[in-house]
């Protein structure tokens, strides 16, 4: 049993399935072959883990315990690769190597040898490489004493090269070390003989007297003394020349030494150098004594040969030797196996095929299904428009009726009014006339094509279809004709209002509630703009419905009546910014207050309903009892991004004195927060000067702001800008002033200063108003009484002259 492991053991390094091979049919060549083959890939997978230690541990001069990992790491790969070489087989082709077909062509043929002839020769590089990966280590230890003596040896002669070379590198440096000395020893030589020459003279003449027999005197001026000066002199400049060579001894010892540091240095580091011991160096010193002792290459060549053969001999056998039982066995099998994989993928194809076929039959059935019923849509279609017609011209019919009772309603209260101002005497009151002032806020003024599109519209006394204006009271049994939605009672036309340019505002109040008080817009129903009116209230409605703010009129319901037509519902508030401009007095606080309030619905409304509301203007801003806006009308709001918008052809309306000048134009891409930004700068500007922006300047011009036209009104805004809210009022704090001009700019970029990202233009603006409200604060300023508007209040309107007169009257009475 052990030996049976063993042997299957062979046949997996073989690249063989065991199983396989021990079948009855294949015999015991097959199984000797396999055999064989896996004894030759594990040797050499064992060499070569041998072969890997051996080179670690000549690179490391000895064992370390990492080599073995690493040993291991390389024998496994020797392994694996041999085992591959040997083991691949063509599955691709199940014949027998060197057998053809009939269907086989001369091209196919000689296709098939080159990738065959290919493979051997991959086979055999390959094998080679491996052969001597292994052999080389096994070479370098066998012959590791001679290769050890021949690398003293080259080391030696490298050594020896490499002192000569730097010796004679620097030999120039010491022959000018060298010289330097000689030449301050000349010096000295030189000296000493002159001294000599001169001391010889002077015992010459200390002998003879000059060969005047009198000996030497001393005396000056004598040739003795001359003589002895002389001597020392040479004396003197011999201690210098001493002096000199003593110094030149020593600076030449100590760059002798020096110079000699450095060669030696330069050799040291160059032995170390030219002196490896590691695998290359052993293996050029191995060649070097191949090349010098022929015996012992041919014994190095042997060995190498063996190495080659073990490792080629199973890679050869494989590839010349004739197709094994084991190989066609597997080729079958796998043959078999694709066979199968074929034959399943065409079932599979075959089956979506009748799939698709089925699919296809269902998807015409249901085409002609659905066509036959959209058939029938279209003629009920057809039938239900034409009810629809019909339908339609009964409603309107019916309104026509309505609005000329509603027509003649008013016109008998008009008539009234005028007897009221006659100062005729009106249920036992007697009212004095007023004076109506049309430069005052109590006028309408006319929007664009001379429609009243949000112009400020004044106070006027209660219409009496509207019944009271504060206090339900006890109300009576609604009409059902007069109720919206089965909740909203309609009372009559809105008292005391500031009727919007396309809207009909009622007064109605909650069937569930009766003491609360609401107010329904419709559209106008009669005139030129009743589809401009029916749009603005589709509008409102659309985009009234996504706003959340609290400085936005909840909406309370909307919906279409058939008679009514579309509707919205709002709180009923108890003042607009129009009143509380002309009745109280106001501080700079108060208005700081509320812009930042007007500013803050607007930043919500860009937010939260991804639009702009586009006709900002005093009576669209309401207040509550806490003195805290409320924007309403939505009729002119556009979308800024994305589609969520209405499209028709009513796109041109505005309301002067507000919209700034690309609003009017409809320039490209005008649509933005910079126009609510230069409406709220426009309403500013009238809480601080009384007036509107360019109210002035139009009179200037000849024009009556009451009757200035569309064209006459743009080039105004392009040509003038409105006088400066400082010099009407001159304490204001430049701050307010220099923002109410930014806001008031003809450029929309000069509106705001600050990357938009993703803000809008209103929420940069109320950060700028932030900082004047601080800069107001911090001089002190903010509950100063703003004059303008005091003024504007002195002057009162008509109507305020109208009711005074009636209260004077009614107390005369009583």
């Amino acid at each position: 049993m052990p030996l049976r492991r063993s042997g299957d053991f062979l046949y997996w390094c073989a690249g063989a399935d065991p199983t396989v091979v021990d079948h009855a049919h294949l015999g015991r060549p097959e199984r000797v072959r396999y055999g064989s083959i896996g004894m030759s890939v594990l040797l050499t997978g064992t060499a070569g883990g041998l072969s890997m230690l051996m080179v670690l541990g000549m690179v490391s001069h000895g064992f370390r315990l990492w080599h073995l990992p690493a040993a291991l790491f390389w024998a496994l790969f020797i392994f694996n690769t041999d085992r591959w070489l040997v083991s691949s087989i063509n599955y691709n082709d199940p014949k027998p190597e060197g057998a053809t077909s009939k269907r086989d062509t001369r091209g196919d043929l000689i296709k098939r040898r080159l990738g065959r002839l290919c493979t051997v020769l991959a086979r055999i590089a390959m094998g080679v490489l491996i052969a001597f990966a292994v052999s080389e280590p096994v070479l370098l230890t066998m012959f590791e004493s001679e290769i050890t003596h021949q690398l003293s040896i080259t080391n030696r002669q490298n050594e020896e090269a490499t002192k000569q070379a730097i010796e004679a590198k620097y030999a120039g440096d010491f022959a000018t070390i060298e010289a330097k000395y000689k030449a301050t020893q000349d010096a000295v030589d030189k000296a000493a003989a002159e001294l000599k020459t001169a001391e010889a003279e002077l015992t010459k003449e200390n002998a003879d007297g000059n060969n005047t027999g009198q000996g030497c005197s001393l005396k000056r001026g004598s040739p003795c003394k001359a003589y002895q000066e002389a001597v020392e002199l040479k004396q003197a400049e011999l201690r210098n020349a001493q002096a000199n060579r003593d110094t030149a001894r020593e600076t030449y010892t100590r760059d002798t030494a020096a110079t000699r540091a450095k060669v030696d240095g330069e050799i040291g580091a160059k032995k170390a150098d030219d002196n490896p011991d590691g695998l290359l160096a052993r293996q050029k010193a191995l060649a070097d004594l191949t090349a010098a002792n022929p015996e012992l290459g041919t014994r190095v060549w042997l060995i190498r040969g063996v190495f080659l053969l073990v490792d080629l001999l199973p890679i050869l056998l494989k590839t010349f030797a004739s197709t094994s039982m084991y190989e066609r066995f597997v080729r079958t099998a796998a043959a078999d196996l694709l066979a199968g994989k074929q034959r399943a993928r065409a079932t599979a194809d075959a089956a979506d095929t009748r799939r698709a076929e089925a699919d296809r039959v269902i998807d015409r059935a249901r085409i002609d299904a659905f066509q036959d019923v959209r058939l029938e849509e279209v003629a009920a279609s057809r039938d239900l428009d034409l009810s629809g017609i019909k339908l339609d011209l009964d409603q309107q019919r019916i309104q026509l009726e309505l609005d000329h009772e509603l027509e003649v309603l008013r016109m008998r209260w008009r008539h009234r009014e005028r007897v009221d101002a006659e100062g005729l005497l009106f249920e036992g009151t007697e009212v004095h006339p007023g004076k109506h002032d049309p430069a005052l806020h109590d006028v309408t003024e006319p929007g664009d094509d001379g429609d009243p599109s949000g112009g400020v519209q004044g106070d006027h006394p209660t219409d009496p279809l509207g019944g009271p204006s504060g206090g339900a009271g006890k109300r009576p049994k609604p009409d059902p004709r007069s109720v919206l939605n089965d909740r909203w009672v309609i009372v009559g036309p809105l008292p005391d209002s500031d009727q919007a340019g396309f809207s009909d505002l009622k007064l109605a109040y909650d069937l569930h509630e009766p003491e609360r008080e609401v107010v329904v817009k419709r559209a106008l129903t009669i005139g030129a703009n009743r589809r401009a009116a029916a749009y603005s209230i589709k509008k409102d409605q659309h985009f009234h419905a996504k706003v959340r703010s609290r400085h936005v009129a909840p909406l309370l319901d909307l919906g279409e009546h058939e008679l009514f037509g579309p509707f919205v519902v709002t709180p009923r508030y108890p003042t607009t910014l129009v009143k509380r401009l002309r009745d109280e007095p106001l501080t700079l606080e108060w208005s700081l207050r509320i812009m930042e309030q007007v500013l803050g619905g607007l930043t919500d409304l860009w937010r939260t309903a991804n639009c702009v509301h586009l006709d900002i203007k005093p009576a669209n801003i309401a207040l509550d009892d806490n003195d805290d806006v409320k924007l309403i009308d939505f009729g002119l709001a556009k979308a800024v991004r994305g589609t969520d918008d209405l499209v028709s052809g009513e796109e041109s309306k505005f309301t002067r004195w507000y919209a700034p000048l690309e609003q009017i134009l409809r320039a490209p891409n005008w649509v933005s927060s910079a126009c609510d930004v230069r409406a709220v700068g426009a309403v500013w500007y009238e809480m601080l000067t009384g007036l509107r922006p360019l109210h002035r300047e139009a009179r200037a011009t000849g024009t009556s702001p009451l009757r200035i036209t569309t064209e006459q009104f743009v080039e105004l805004l392009r040509t003038t800008d409105p006088i400066r809210p400082k010099r009407l009022y001159p304490g204001l704090p430049a701050s307010v002033d220099s923002l109410v001009m930014r806001w008031l700019s003809r450029d929309p970029v000069d509106r705001v200063s600050g990357p938009l990202g993703d803000r809008s233009h209103a929420e940069l603006a109320r950060e700028a108003l932030a900082a004047v409200r601080a800069d107001v604060e911090a001089r002190g300023q903010l509950f100063d009484l703003i004059p303008g508007v005091l003024g504007a209040q002195r002057v009162g309107s008509s109507t305020d002259v109208y009711r005074r007169g009636a209260d004077e009257q009614q107390t005369r009475q009583r």
